[in-house]
């Protein structure tokens, strides 16, 4: 992978996973983030939130692997990022009112990684 777009990938992976952290904090209360609403697609208890918030942080920290692999060339680094991408649109879906710009990331993110696998060059 080219060096530019590698470290490009790297600090989309990264901005994007520490985005996902604001998920977690505002589900389990622990920061009063104003931009973000309680509104989600489905109607959802306190318990449910605080699991969910967890699946944010669970997304960060998959996007944040995925950019140390790449870095420290982990031929399959693209595997936690591709769960990552896959656990963020979900979340990104539910809470579609506040977070739907992350769809743009995702896919931005999962082209790469599609392009790559599918050009027969290595990873990474």
């Amino acid at each position: 992978m080219n060096q530019v777009i590698k470290w490009i990938v790297v600090a989309v992976l990264m901005l994007h996973g520490l985005i996902h952290v604001m998920g977690f904090l505002k589900e389990w209360h622990l920061a009063d983030i104003k931009t973000l609403t309680d509104r989600t697609l489905v109607p959802l208890s306190d318990a449910m939130s605080r699991v969910l918030g967890l699946a944010w942080l669970g997304a960060c920290v998959l996007l944040i692997y995925a950019a140390a692999a790449l870095l420290a060339r982990f031929e399959k680094w693209w595997i936690p990022a591709l769960l990552g991408i896959g656990l963020s649109q979900a979340l990104v879906i539910l809470w579609w009112n506040d977070a739907r710009a992350g769809t743009v990331v995702n896919i931005i993110l999962l082209g790469v990684i599609l392009l790559r696998l599918t050009s027969g060059r290595p990873l990474p």
